[in-house]
């Protein structure tokens, strides 16, 4: 099984809507996505706007989000390979970035 991880972090746009059943369905973008609300309203309280969020990824969970990447932005390199979309999801743009070691 390949080591991977799902980052979240805030956007500025997004016009792709992330489905709220592929978020119960998949525990750790459950997780993910609840910790980044609170991670945006604790931000917006101090007058910042950076924050981030990683979580590690079962495989189970990496074949279930392989969908919602597949037309993500690439990259590789000799020892990782990473996948990033924006997202909306309750009104806020959350850039997703599955990210997988070699």
């Amino acid at each position: 099984m390949a080591d991977a991880w799902l980052e979240v972090r805030s956007c500025t746009e997004s016009k792709k809507e992330l489905d709220r059943e592929t978020v119960l369905r998949v525990p750790a973008l459950s997780e993910a996505m609840k910790v980044a609300e609170n991670a945006v309203q604790d931000a917006q309280r101090k007058g910042s706007k950076h924050w981030e969020y990683s979580i590690r990824l079962q495989e189970n969970e990496i074949r279930e989000l392989s969908g919602l990447f597949s037309e993500g932005a690439a990259s590789d390199d000799d020892r990782s390979a990473s996948r990033t979309v924006d997202v909306t999801y309750n009104g806020r743009c959350y850039a997703l970035t599955l990210f997988t070691f070699k």
